[in-house]
């Protein structure tokens, strides 16, 4: 499988990410971790062999509600329900050919709450806006898109640049 790089404002891992190193950082902190594995999405294997390992790992039990998996198909959503994940993912739609009207038809059976997608599909959730989800997008990079956000249903956005997006 493909290393875990982790990043941090007191250390910068340019080797393999120790998972209990991750685990022991929410122990002592009260965050939650958003895991997007950024290889193959498809490569269903590598998917629950990264998610099996965090399951199996030691103090699992003790964070297991902070951590908050990214799925970009119904298989990934379906090994999160086998390894009886307690938190519902993050579904991210950038990387899926099914249409939304089936992705808003199933994911409630799947439990999950987020749907995320890029700036350029949210107009596609006016048709879908009664509540059964909360909504995030990607990548905001311009107080345009930030405005266009604010007048959505919206409740979460990426951005790289967030101290220049501050609302004035």
């Amino acid at each position: 499988g493909e290393d875990i790089v982790c990043l941090s404002n007191e250390v910068f891992h340019d080797d393999s990410c120790d998972l209990n190193w991750i685990i022991n950082l929410l122990i002592e902190n009260d965050f939650f971790l958003v895991i997007d594995i950024k290889s193959d999405v498809h490569d269903i294997d590598l998917y629950r062999e990264f998610y099996e390992k965090i399951v199996e790992s030691k103090n699992f039990s003790i964070i297991k509600n902070r951590i908050i998996p990214q799925a970009y198909n119904f298989q990934h959503l379906k090994i999160l329900d086998q390894l009886d994940f307690s938190v519902g993912p993050i579904f991210t739609t950038y990387k899926t050919n099914i249409p939304f009207d089936l992705i808003y038809k199933h994911l409630p059976l799947f439990g999950v709450k987020v749907i995320a997608m890029p700036i350029s599909e949210i107009k596609i959730i006016e048709n879908f806006q009664d509540g059964d989800f909360i909504y995030f997008t990607y990548p905001v990079t311009t107080h345009e898109e930030l405005l266009l956000i604010e007048k959505s249903n919206i409740r979460g956005i990426y951005t790289p640049i967030f101290e220049e997006l501050e609302i004035k």
